[in-house]
């Protein structure tokens, strides 16, 4: 009861900010909540106990170890994504496209964690990758830095860190152009409105000012 308790009270807290109204029974604060609890124990964890040797462990067989010196920033996106679960129900949205591209977009990042680092293997232990890119970020760059340098690893991560965020905003790879024309016009209105064309004057089919055509008109009526 305390729990679900809970649950309704972060979930109140994060739909009262928001003008749109969600009907009782598509509420589901029990899972999103539990994200919650857990961005709240690794703020704890990484925040507040930065040199404590257990909090250290802790982290290091946790979060540091899936995705490295990423996980200082882990316990903001799962509050994030929490609040936005808890706004946004899966009945409404659709919340897995979102959160896939959110753990694309981690993943990536951890990715560049592990390039800029010393690169440790997972074999040396949970601590070396705690202090890069962590497991994800060693999986998704190990073959490429081994085949076609730092250089392409790099390039390879940006291109999925940018397939994220099309992925979280449903944007197609042709439509890209289009989207940022619309977010400049929407950051600065009026400044991209397409010039209205000119009316053309209309022009008469025939030269004497009607609408019939010279070829249709009677000989009779020709002056």
């Amino acid at each position: 009861w305390t729990y679900l308790a809970g649950a309704a009270t972060v979930g109140w807290l994060a739909r009262s900010f928001s003008s749109e109204k969600i009907a009782k029974e598509d509420k589901h604060d029990a899972a999103p909540f539990a994200l919650f609890l857990l961005g709240v124990a690794g703020a704890i964890d990484v925040w507040f106990f930065p040199e404590d040797d257990i909090a250290k462990s802790l982290n290091n067989f946790t979060a540091g170890m899936l995705f490295g010196r990423l996980s200082v920033a882990i316990p903001v996106f799962l509050v994030l994504f929490s609040m936005y679960l808890m706004r946004h129900p899966s009945t409404q949205k659709d919340n897995s496209r979102v959160g896939l591209g959110w753990v694309v977009l981690l993943i990536s990042i951890s990715g560049f964690f592990h390039i800029f680092s010393t690169q440790p293997d997972p074999k040396n232990g949970v601590e070396g990758l705690a202090a890069a890119g962590g497991l994800f970020g060693w999986l998704i760059t190990v073959l490429f830095i081994n085949t076609i340098t730092e250089w392409g690893a790099g390039v390879i991560v940006s291109i999925l860190a940018l397939g994220s965020l099309l992925i979280m905003t449903k944007t197609a790879p042709n439509k890209v152009i289009s989207r940022i024309k619309e977010l400049y016009h929407h950051l600065f209105p009026g400044s991209l409105e397409p010039k209205k064309e000119e009316e053309e004057e209309e022009v008469d089919d025939a030269f004497d000012g009607t609408k019939v055509p010279w070829w249709k008109r009677s000989k009779a009526e020709d002056k």
